[in-house]
C-alpha cells in the first residue's frame, strides 16, 4: 500500500509546486496582477457556492473550515488563500522593483 501512496505523494506535492511556480510566472509577466489575485478569488466564490446541479450530491465546504492534513497532502493545488496572498506579496515586490528601476527625468540647467 506505502508503494502505492507514497508516490501519489510526491505528484502531488510537485503539482502544488508547480502551480505556485505558475502563479509566480503570473505576476512577472502580468501589467496587472494584483488582477490576477481577484480573478483567483472569484473563481473560488464561484466554486463554493454550494447552488449547483449536484450540490446534494457532493456538499460543498464550508470556507471557514481548513483541509485536514491528510486532505492537504493528496490535494493536486494549494488553497486558493494561500494562492492569492503569495499573488498578492510578488505584486508588491515587482512594482517596488519596478518603480526602483524606472529611470526618472532629471533637468539639469
Amino acid at each position: 500500500m506505502g508503494l502505492l501512496i507514497a508516490p501519489t505523494l510526491a505528484l502531488q506535492a510537485y503539482s502544488r509546486h508547480r502551480e505556485f511556480a505558475a502563479d509566480q510566472r503570473a505576476v512577472a509577466v502580468l501589467d496587472n496582477p494584483l488582477a490576477f489575485a481577484r480573478a483567483l478569488e472569484k473563481i473560488q466564490r464561484e466554486s463554493e457556492l454550494g447552488w449547483g446541479l449536484f450540490s446534494r450530491v457532493f456538499p460543498t465546504r464550508d470556507r471557514k473550515t481548513e483541509r485536514t492534513p491528510i486532505e492537504r497532502a493528496f490535494a493536486s493545488h494549494p488553497p486558493t488563500d494561500e494562492r492569492v496572498s503569495r499573488v498578492r506579496e510578488a505584486a508588491k515586490r515587482v512594482a517596488t522593483n519596478y518603480e526602483a528601476n524606472q529611470w526618472h527625468h532629471i533637468e539639469i540647467n
